[in-house]
């Protein structure tokens, strides 16, 4: 039953968690870097949890097996203990929305901490240093200890200086969450170290990741559940934080034509259909690192990245072809087209409102237009 009240936080933070992975894995992109390693990380900290609950089971117990057994749990303990915390500093980085790699330089004094800790922790369970098991196979703490603890706080620190030093590249609630889901496990592990007995470290890790989840949730990746493309408030989102860095960018208005029609005469089932193909026509037509927002009804506004205005008409005439590709090879009995917009966004367009709306503009004057397969899209108004 004490062993019971020494892990029952453990528990209920792992029972927690899982809870929240199993959602995370429904509803979040799993192609978002972001999303993934927070799906991974959820999943190396439940197991985490589990691990060190069953070292406070066998803490104690009688039987030639548990000394090496402990010896194995408690090594893998203390070697991912750092390695998260170093995991946490990228995902940091990431947060910030920048397609820059961390430096070489960077990760190397990065790393070096990191394989000193992972091999220490293992030569613990022969040596003793960070940890060792009694002859009662009662776990104790080595006299290098300290410097474990060291190693796992180091990341921690460094993510704290990072977030700051990037404070300009972060949305203000980005720097709320980042900052809270940094110091609580600082807390827990804190009051861990200091305290022998306590559990704190790994369950505050867990209560971390929940605050990371409810931001994933609301603020970073909603799809619109019928195109799987994003919706508005997470475009404006990822393009507000794209504003924070230099270089050129382009949006894409889309607006499907004769939508009505199609539902009145083929019924909502085949304009759902049309709605799908035309964003996977755009999907299909943009880099990896670009993305399609529904922004209701038949409108859609897609982010292209580091582009000129050559590369953008060029993305918008893929778009096109797989349009016509669909037409020629889906057998419906109607074909689908769209009225377009785009271009490079400069100087002249400061606000993202402003863009949008210029973008909308040159969609609606192409709608008026009308359908015009052969025009040059670099000669249109905006490019």
């Amino acid at each position: 039953m004490n062993s019971y009240f020494r892990i029952d936080v453990n528990l209920l933070s792992a029972f927690m968690l899982i809870a929240i992975l199993f959602i995370a894995y429904r509803r979040l992109d799993r192609k978002d870097r972001l999303n993934r390693a927070f799906l991974y990380t959820s999943l190396i900290v439940i197991l985490q949890l589990f691990v060190e609950a069953t070292t406070c089971i066998l803490n104690g117990m009688a039987g030639a097996w548990v000394r090496p057994f402990s010896l194995a749990l408690h090594a893998v303990l203390f070697l991912a203990a750092p390695a998260l915390t170093c995991s946490w500093f990228h995902l940091s980085h990431l947060v910030t929305g920048t397609r820059e790699p961390i430096a070489k330089a960077v990760w190397a004094v990065l790393l070096l901490p990191l394989a000193f800790s992972v091999v220490m922790s293992i030569l613990s369970a022969f040596t003793g240093v960070y940890f060792d098991i009694d002859a009662a196979n009662v776990y104790v703490r080595g006299p290098l200890f300290p410097l474990s603890a060291a190693m796992t706080y180091f990341y921690l620190l460094a993510t704290l200086v990072k977030i700051l030093a990037d404070r300009d590249r972060y949305m203000r609630e980005d720097i709320s969450l980042m900052l809270t889901a940094t110091v609580i496990p600082m807390i827990g592990g804190l009051l861990q170290s200091l305290f022998y007995g306590v559990l704190l470290m790994w369950s505050s890790v867990a209560f971390s990741l929940v605050v990371v989840f409810i931001f994933l949730e609301q603020r970073f990746i909603r799809l619109d559940r019928l195109t799987g493309a994003r919706t508005r408030d997470s475009f404006e989102y990822h393009v507000r934080r794209r504003l924070k860095r230099p270089g050129s960018f382009g949006l894409v208005y889309l607006d499907l034509d004769g939508l009505k029609e199609i539902n009145d005469r083929y019924g909502h089932a085949e304009g759902d259909a049309a709605l799908c193909a035309l964003a996977e026509a755009m999907t299909a037509s943009i880099g990896k690192d670009d993305f399609l927002a529904r922004l209701g009804g038949d409108e859609f506004l897609a982010f292209v990245d580091d582009v000129d205005a050559t590369g953008l008409a060029a993305t918008v005439e893929r778009a096109m072809a797989a349009v016509e590709a669909f037409n020629r090879t889906s057998g419906k009995p109607y074909r689908i087209s769209f009225s377009v917009g785009f271009d490079v966004r400069d100087e002249r367009y400061a606000e993202l409102e402003d863009f949008i709306r210029h973008v909308d503009h040159l969609m609606y004057k192409d709608k008026h237009r009308g359908p015009s397969p052969d025009v040059d899209l670099t000669k249109r108004e905006g490019l």
